[in-house]
């Protein structure tokens, strides 16, 4: 048994108080303002005075490099990276060498990610074969092979025929659609945002309006072939005003944003650093106001990092032949935590219900500080104060927030009963 005493709990459903709670195996026994117990040569105790108990978190879109030709960040590292940032749950996204588009592949990542027990590993599967966009994959056998989520992450399913039929497929089988919006006949070879920016700078533009077509596009179809779509990675106010739209309609639909596309806007693109360059790409001030309005009034229903780690020679190039993507797993919670619950734009329970309790109930898992619930618990040092820097060499940095101060970090981490991280340091 573990017992965490003294620390700032934060239930996922209201209740914010000082409080102990008592783990027994892989669920929570106990939540009280004082535990006794009179085993107490059977119990771990842990103190967590000043620190917040957070429900575990689940990151809803994550890139782990493998399988892959290259040496970038395997499953096993990715999971134990994601720990480090709090996480007790991700969603793998299958654009991997080969795509996860089969049951065998899904049963190859899920053994690779067997090495850390208790982590909740769940991998998406690509909607089409190859991801090429042409021909729909075997949902049935897919989702017996325990698949939740279909997504070409990457590419966006351009023809409107071939997911007109995912939506029908994933419909019978309650699967959730996953879509990366970008009309590839208005983005083609962009690489930032459409405006000023682009223009001074001399690089290819990746307009709003291929975000928001591709949106419009598949909220029409969802009005026909109803079932469960999810935007992902949302950057313009127009995506936003689409969503709040369809959801007031009473649409099946989900959205979420990643920690950068809240933060940082195309005027970080004047130092031409690749750690920036992303899709969907920075946008404006403006777009920036209308997500975190969005985020804040649960029209985008949470946030995910969109981790996407890179080797060195990948990113460390110009501009335009770098890849795109960002690390993101180790600042999530920082940042939210700092730019969002501090200020008190978000409530912790707000950041909850972003980055805990929504994930979770989209992929059929439970979170809550709660008696009866698995005991998957973040623990977060809301006071302690830190500089992102690079720590470990097997992990790509490919981050814009290298350098950021940062205020609070992931003290420790419990996942289904395990303790897999204390005092900042993963445990074997």
């Amino acid at each position: 048994m573990i017992l965490l005493k003294d620390g700032f709990v934060v239930d996922g459903y209201g209740k914010e108080e000082k409080m102990d709670v008592l783990v027994n195996e892989d669920i929570i026994a106990e939540v009280a303002p004082l535990i006794n117990l009179s085993e107490a040569g059977k119990v771990k105790v842990l103190d967590c005075e000043g620190k917040v108990i957070l429900p575990g978190l689940i990151d809803f879109h994550v890139h782990f490099r493998d399988p892959s030709p290259k040496e970038v960040e395997s499953i096993d590292q990715g999971i134990e990276r994601a720990i480090y940032g709090g996480f007790t749950g991700c969603l793998m996204m299958p654009n991997t060498e080969p795509p996860i588009d089969t049951p065998e592949m899904v049963h190859f990542v899920r053994e690779k990610a067997a090495s850390i027990p208790g982590f909740d590993f769940q991998p998406a599967a690509a909607i089409t074969q190859g991801r090429e966009g042409e021909r729909i994959v075997e949902m049935g056998l897919l989702k017996e092979a325990g698949v939740k989520v279909l997504t070409d992450d990457g590419n966006y399913v351009q023809s409107a025929w071939v997911m007109k039929m995912a939506l029908r497929y994933a419909s019978a089988f309650d699967l959730i659609l996953m879509q990366h919006p970008e009309e590839k006949s208005l983005s083609a070879d962009g690489q930032v945002n459409e405006g000023l920016i682009s223009a001074s700078l001399g690089l290819r533009e990746l307009p709003k309006a291929a975000e928001e077509i591709a949106i419009l596009r598949d909220l029409t179809l969802v009005q026909y072939y109803p079932a469960r779509i999810h935007f992902t990675h949302i950057s313009t106010a127009g995506a936003v005003q689409l969503l709040n739209k369809a959801k007031s309609s009473g649409l099946k639909v989900t959205a979420d944003v990643t920690p950068h596309h809240l933060l940082l806007t195309e005027k970080e693109l004047v130092r031409f650093d690749p750690n920036f360059k992303m899709k969907p790409p920075l946008r404006t001030e403006e777009d920036i106001k209308a997500v975190q309005s969005g985020l804040i009034n649960e029209v985008i229903d949470l946030v995910a990092t969109d981790h996407a780690p890179h080797a060195l020679e990948d990113k460390e190039t110009e501009f335009e032949k770098a890849a795109f993507g960002v690390a993101g797993l180790d600042t999530a919670l920082s940042l939210i935590y700092q730019e969002f619950v501090f200020p008190r734009k978000l409530s912790w329970t707000d950041l909850v219900r972003a980055m805990s309790l929504k994930p979770a109930s989209l992929l059929g898992y439970i979170r809550g500080i709660k008696p009866g619930f698995p005991a998957s618990i973040t623990i977060f040092d809301p006071e302690k104060e830190w500089v992102y820097r690079k720590e470990k060499s097997e992990w790509a940095y490919n981050s814009p927030f290298l350098g950021w101060r940062l205020k609070g970090k992931v003290f420790g981490v419990i996942a289904n009963g395990r303790l897999l991280c204390w005092e900042e340091k993963l445990l074997g």
